[in-house]
């Protein structure tokens, strides 16, 4: 996604690891709400860094690059995030 980290969108992640308040935190703009949920999603060499390391790697964006992934991010997941229509759960 930038130069800066490399950062890997999964859905069936994002559904394990991230809570609605993160989430909604994140759609708000919360700057911890998004380093937490980032954090989840960081990669190294090997696949995905652990969550601290990955807070850390966040943590150094600079504030373009933030908003660049956050952007891109967020656009990933309204789309795999659909509320069930029909209301049940």
């Amino acid at each position: 996604m930038t130069d800066a980290i490399a950062l890997k969108f999964d859905q069936t992640r994002l559904k394990k690891v991230v809570t609605l308040d993160d989430l909604i935190g994140m759609q708000d703009g919360d700057l911890r709400s998004i380093r937490r949920v980032l954090g989840n999603f960081v990669l190294n060499g090997e696949g995905y860094m652990p969550y601290e390391d990955g807070l850390k790697a966040v943590g150094g964006l600079t504030v373009e690059q933030l908003e660049e992934v956050t952007a891109t991010f967020l656009g990933k997941t309204e789309e795999s995030i659909v509320p069930n229509p029909s209301g049940a759960v």
